[in-house]
């Protein structure tokens, strides 16, 4: 005698209790106006085509920019380097000093290179 198919039962999930997302904090004018020059560094860096990855390390208040490309290339190179120096030149902000690394993954073990928070990535 062949068993009839009956249609599977629902089974009632418990409901899961997400946690609230916090509304994103939008900065003052005062913040803004701290943070632009980095903004506009890092955007700046971001239009150089052979720029793969833009991030950061913090590490007992030393800060350090990264700049990943795939093979080295002295123009863009100089090119950021100019980005850093302009930066510099129109006013460090207070707290805002960091050490900027161009890392060339054709020359560079990845294995080498600190963790660090991605910014930006093509």
């Amino acid at each position: 005698m062949a068993v009839a198919e009956r249609p599977p039962v629902p089974v009632a999930r418990p409901r899961v209790r997400r946690a609230r997302r916090h509304p994103a904090i939008w900065p003052n004018q005062s913040e803004l106006e701290a943070l632009s020059p980095v903004v506009r560094l890092l955007s700046s860096l971001w239009t150089i085509e052979k720029v793969r990855k833009l991030g950061a390390t913090v590490d007992h208040g030393q800060i350090d920019l990264w700049v990943v490309m795939d093979d080295e290339d002295l123009e863009v190179e100089s090119r950021i380097s100019a980005l850093e120096r302009q930066y510099r030149v129109d006013g460090l902000p207070s707290g805002h000093a960091f050490e900027l690394h161009v890392v060339p993954l054709n020359l560079v073990d990845v294995d080498l290179i600190p963790p660090f928070e991605t910014f930006l990535e093509r």
